[in-house]
Formats: structure tokens, sequence, C-alpha cells
């Protein structure tokens, strides 16, 4: 049987930082674990009870004891190391993974695609707003010029995750995620 642990908010902000350090999607993190990203998603907004086992797996290709999850006293691994520690892990549980290409280069285009996953844009919502509540979520502030390009090469993408439409100020638009 196993014991079923109620999250609290030091494991939801371990996760995100771990996630944002190394610029790691959900879906990719899911590749490497084969924990869901719905778990992964509920985990981190901090509304879920998860097992052990979980937390054991996420540890184990983070390369981090458990209990760091529990201490935000202490500093996360660089972003180097986490790699190192998902490339080993990999290995370890023999998946045929490229990590490298799993983590992003750009933060910006990192936390706008995390934001959408995460479920933040089920709404239209114009650049200025997502910028806002970014910087509220992630502690990160986003440039408006280079969110905006990233925004719209997302809503053109005909695969893409996002809607556009005309935005209340002229010459603005406004985005939400595709139903």
């Amino acid at each position: 049987m196993s014991e079923e642990r109620k999250n609290n908010s030091t494991e939801s902000i371990r996760l995100k930082e771990l996630r944002i350090k190394l610029r790691i999607s959900l879906n990719a993190l899911y590749k490497i674990t084969g924990v869901s990203t719905a778990t992964l998603a509920s985990i981190q907004k901090g509304s879920i009870n998860y097992n052990n086992a979980t937390l054991t797996t996420l540890s184990q290709a983070f390369g981090i004891e458990k209990n760091l999850f529990y201490d935000l006293t202490v500093a996360a691994p660089s972003r180097e190391k986490l790699i190192s520690a998902l490339k080993k892990y990999v290995k370890q549980i023999g998946v045929d993974i490229d990590v490298k290409s799993l983590v992003s280069k750009s933060m910006t285009s990192f936390i706008l695609t995390d934001y959408i996953d995460m479920g933040f844009l089920n709404t239209y919502k114009s650049t200025g707003q997502i910028i806002k509540e970014i910087a509220a979520e992630y502690n990160v502030q986003l440039k408006s010029p280079q969110t905006s390009k990233i925004l719209l090469t997302k809503a053109a993408d005909n695969n893409g995750a996002l809607e556009k439409r005309p935005g209340i100020k002229a010459n603005t638009n406004e985005y939400r995620r595709k139903r």
C-alpha cells in the first residue's frame, strides 16, 4: 500500500523552482519520468494528494534527495547539474531521449509555454495582462516586444496552442489557449 502525501507549499514551490531553472515543460518532464502532466501540474499548483513513489521518481530524475522538496532553505542545484542528473536518470532507466532537446534555451519562450500549459490562458488576455500574471506567478519580468513576438508566433502556428483576436486597444491583440 502506498503512502499518500498531502501536497504542501514546499513541494509545489520546489517543483516549480526546479522546472523553471531547467526550463523544462510539463510534457518533457512526463516523457522523462512517466509522471503524467496532469499530476505534475496538480502537484505544482498544490492541489493533489500524491504517493511517495511519485516524489521518489521526481527526486531521482532531478538528482536530489527527497528531503530537498521539503527544505527550501537549501539551494537547488545549478541548471547544469540538473541537466546532468536528468541525462543520468534517462540512461539509468533505459529511455532513448535527448534531454538537451527537451530543455528550452529561451526563458521567455519557456515561461510562456508553461503559463499556457498550466491553464492560465483559458480566457482572452492582452499581452500586458499576460506579462503581469507571469510576474506574479513566476516572479519573472518579461519584456513586452519579445513576449508579443512569441505570442504571435504561437498563434500563427496552425498546430499551436493559441488563438488570437484584435484587442480592445488599437493595434493590440488578445490571446487564449485553443479549445
